[in-house]
């Protein structure tokens, strides 16, 4: 019956066969299982070293366990940023350089179809276009909401705020302005939740509800707005 392997850097005893530490997370090469296992024979050979405990070894260089990106670097843990390669203690939650969170690490999403992908692209792509750093984070509903309202909003205010005719005017301009501040407001918070989504935070500052009920208002105000404005000329 194979002997438990025994762990030659915290000295934890692990069942037969085992690759990993279920202590420590070190990775157990050919060597070092070899060693362990011969460890009861050479206690009754030496009993004075036996006494003594196991040997620790030197501290390991750095090389890769529990999942792709945490390393082992002497007797610490640490994970490498996947955005900018940073090297980060486990103590980090999130990455001092770029706000990158451990847990993307880990596959670690609440919502969303595509990948999730946090970093300050989300914030460059959504001060161009709001919507478009959602979509890179894997939110594309939001994204497509988002998207959708700046654009419509803008072409509409601009449409309205440019209007020459003599009668109606001062309406068409009124409901023009209404509806540029609406895109300037969705570029805004587009750009705050943006800068959540760049930390790993997916919660959305505004419900996708809130926003399909201020579409719905918006489009009765252009109704409203554009029959006022035909019975002035």
């Amino acid at each position: 019956m194979s002997e438990p392997v025994r762990c030659p850097a915290c000295g934890a005893s692990n069942a037969a066969g085992a690759s990993w530490c279920g202590q420590c997370l070190t990775r157990f090469d050919s060597a070092a299982a070899g060693a362990a296992e011969a460890g009861p024979a050479a206690s009754a050979a030496a009993p004075a070293a036996a006494a003594a405990g196991p040997a620790v070894p030197a501290p390991a260089p750095l090389r890769s366990v529990a999942s792709e990106g945490v390393h082992r670097r002497g007797e610490d843990l640490v994970w490498t940023c996947p955005t900018c390669a940073a090297v980060n203690e486990m103590s980090h939650t999130a990455c001092p350089v770029c706000a990158t969170p451990i847990a993307v690490l880990f596959g670690a999403t609440k919502r969303g179809s595509g990948p999730a992908r946090t970093g300050p692209m989300v914030i460059v792509l959504s001060a161009v276009l709001p919507g478009a750093g959602h979509g890179y984070a894997g939110r594309a509903a939001d994204a497509i909401a988002r998207g959708v309202l700046f654009v419509w909003t803008t072409a509409i205010g601009i449409l309205l705020l440019t209007r020459t005719t003599a009668r109606g005017t001062g309406v068409f301009r009124a409901i023009g302005a209404v509806f540029v501040i609406t895109a300037a407001g969705t570029w805004l918070i587009t750009m705050l939740e943006a800068q959540r989504l760049a930390r790993g935070d997916d919660d959305p500052l505004v419900p996708g509800k809130v926003l399909l009920w201020a579409s719905a208002a918006l489009t009765g105000l252009l109704f409203v707005g554009l029959a006022a404005g035909a019975r002035t000329r």
